[in-house]
């Protein structure tokens, strides 16, 4: 026990527990450091951190959420320093967990409250925390977050983020992630159950504090990472839908127009023309872009889906859905001769474009009011349809509503959880983890004129560009279409790395990155609570009076 010691303890008008939890670390035979930062009291708190002796900061002002943590953070000397609140009874039982994780090479020892299981797991702030996680590689620890206490810091994690840095936990758990700092959930303290009667505000203002925060921290790590922080794109050819006006006569941006090109009508015998893009051929049939539009269209992108198109093709023309696009693209089977066969309009493209970029190339290529995005190896049954198909009479996007059909596995995996704290994180708390990521989904035709065909291949970035707009977006039925999706181990496999998964945090981390870039790095949820400005006056402080830092005059 020769480590050094200390334990930051912040305190607003805590005189009922202060003096108690001082004893009890007293009692601790690691005799830690004690620093106690009391702001804004106007109760006996600072005395009782006298009469114990106590090192104690004193502010007349509330610092607001987490400030005092690091100003404590600054002025402790400790090789281990501990993190916990003044209105909670740890006891050192509870702490010295943490204390041997970082004595063991932890520089960040989290608590892993709250657990799968439990009451607080599916709380905004725990979803917030989790999606966290998930975007920085770290799904292993749930939602344990710095936000929490207790916790413990290394030296070097004080002394490499700076003490500045944890005033916004979730920031400086990011930050030592990209720092390679080593972060464990290492004991589980349930510290709702120290502090039953605490009051919490009515209003929600901690909790959009800390989904705030945590949206800081998404924001940190695209700026300094990119807007996909390295995730995989999966050789998305997203170039086929920055196409040139006089090109195929269409606009990615603008309504689509019929190209002036003379094709075939013979599917086997589809003329190339270029450029749709430089150095990549379109092949359409004649009479496929029609120069009248049509009402409703159902978009289907096909790789090779022989065993399925068929089919879907058939249940969309039972829904009363008689136009059907299909988008081929690398197809090597016979889905192409099975959608001719069934009447469908064809755009055909010889090599794969990745996943999503078909639904753009089907708006570009066909005219419609409203557009009914679906997938070739998905069959969903006709009154499915008509339920998306009838939902545009009342809302702009009509969105799958996945939370009805989830098992609770399902719920808690790691795509559901960024899905539901992209939505909350726009305010659509509503729209649970319902995701243009999901079939099936429908659109009007001006949405997609106002966020762009482009966005298509990356659909959360649809979604939240949509949002932002202003259009109504509505999840407005149920579909369990991860039963009818088939495992492919070199896309879902964890031995293949889960490319698909990985695809699908990029795209939430892009749009994450736009909504952030548009709004700023909290979004809707701006820091109404901390005061900031006391880091920048007690930094000036401590460079005037750095041998007598817990007597400075506040």
């Amino acid at each position: 026990m020769s480590t050094q010691l200390s334990v930051v303890i912040p305190a607003y008008n805590e005189e009922k527990t202060i003096g108690r939890l001082i004893r009890k670390l007293e009692r601790w035979p690691r005799k830690p450091e004690i620093v106690v930062v009391a702001n804004g009291c106007t109760d006996r708190t600072a005395a009782v951190v006298r009469e114990t002796g106590a090192r104690l900061i004193e502010f007349t002002e509330s610092l607001g959420h987490d400030v005092g943590r690091a100003i404590g953070l600054s002025v402790a000397t400790g090789d281990v320093c501990v993190v916990i609140d003044g209105d909670m009874l740890f006891s050192p039982a509870d702490l010295e967990p943490y204390v041997q994780a970082v004595d063991g090479g932890v520089d960040i020892a989290l608590n892993r409250y709250p657990m799968p299981g439990m009451k607080h797991y599916s709380h905004m702030t725990a979803v917030a925390k989790r999606a966290v996680n998930i975007l920085t590689d770290r799904d292993d620890l749930n939602a344990s977050s710095l936000t929490a206490v207790p916790h413990a810091l290394s030296r070097r994690a004080v002394e490499q983020l700076g003490w500045k840095a944890f005033s916004v936990p979730p920031v400086a758990q990011v930050q030592a992630h990209m720092a390679g700092l080593r972060v464990s959930a290492v004991h589980l303290v349930p510290v709702g159950a120290k502090n039953p009667v605490r009051k919490r505000p009515k209003d929600k203002s901690v909790s959009r504090l800390i989904v705030g925060d945590c949206l800081e921290a998404i924001s940190l790590l695209t700026e300094q990472r990119g807007a996909r922080a390295g995730y995989t794109d999966l050789d998305r050819k997203r170039d086929v839908l920055e196409v040139e006006a006089d090109t195929v006569g269409v606009s990615p941006d603008g309504p689509p127009r019929p190209p002036q090109e003379d094709i075939t009508a013979d599917p086997s015998e589809l003329t190339q023309f270029q450029p749709w893009t430089a150095g990549r051929g379109l092949a359409v049939r004649r009479g496929i872009v029609p120069h009248s539009e049509v009402l409703n269209l159902a978009v289907i992108p096909v790789y090779n889906e022989e065993q399925t198109i068929g089919k879907v093709i058939q249940n969309v023309k039972q829904s009363g859905l008689n136009d059907i696009h299909v988008v081929c693209n690398g197809t090597t089977d016979r889905s192409r001769k099975i959608a001719n066969a069934h009447g469908a309009s064809l755009v055909c493209i010889g090599e794969p474009l990745g996943h999503d970029v078909g639904r753009g190339v089907g708006y570009l290529t066909r005219q419609a009011q409203r557009y009914l995005f679906l997938d070739g190896d998905i069959v969903l049954g006709p009154q499915i349809l008509r339920e998306f198909v009838h939902a545009m009479d009342r809302a702009d996007v009509a969105l799958n509503d996945l939370d009805e059909v989830m098992s609770t596995r399902q719920q808690a995996g790691t795509v559901t959880v960024v899905r539901r704290f992209l939505n909350l994180a726009l305010e659509r708390e509503d729209l649970g983890a319902a995701s243009m990521t999901a079939v099936p989904h429908a659109m009007h035709r001006e949405v997609i004129e106002a966020i762009g065909a482009h966005s298509l291949a990356v659909p959360p970035l649809a979604q939240v560009k949509a949002i932002l707009a202003g259009f109504q977006v509505a999840a407005v039925h149920p579909v369990n279409v991860m039963s009818k999706n088939r495992f492919q181990r070199e896309l879902h496999g964890k031995r293949h790395g889960k490319p698909w998964e990985r695809l699908v945090l990029g795209d939430h981390l892009e749009a994450f990155h736009f909504m952030l870039s548009e709004l700023g790095p909290r979004g809707l949820f701006p820091d109404k609570i901390r005061k900031r400005a006391w880091l920048e006056k007690w930094r000036k402080q401590l460079e005037d009076t750095p041998d007598n830092r817990s007597k400075l005059p506040l």
